[in-house]
């Protein structure tokens, strides 16, 4: 039989330490960090750059990273798309 239960009190308390209930009111919430898009693409372009320039262990780092960067820039299209300006007033007719 398969217990979906999550583990409570599997792991031993360790003397001292705060109760996790006492924890909840003392780290405020951290907005989230602003970066522009074209510092993002610019970690794109340096981490393949260097993934390709690079031995094996840095490089597959650095292709993670550009990954990783572009992920971001594709998710903040699609959570702030741009949107194209207005028309004037007169709906472009004559």
């Amino acid at each position: 039989m398969i217990d979906n239960m999550p583990l409570q009190g599997a792991f031993p308390r360790i003397a001292g330490a705060a109760a996790p209930e006492e924890l909840d009111g003392m780290t405020p919430m951290v907005p989230p960090v602003e970066v522009s898009r074209l510092l993002l693409l610019l970690f794109v372009a340096a981490g393949a750059v260097v993934s390709v320039a690079t031995s094996p262990p840095l490089s597959s780092f650095a292709g993670g990273f550009a990954t990783g960067a572009g992920a971001v820039i594709v998710l903040s299209f699609l959570k702030n798309p741009r949107h194209s300006p207005a028309p004037d007033g007169d709906g472009g007719s004559s």
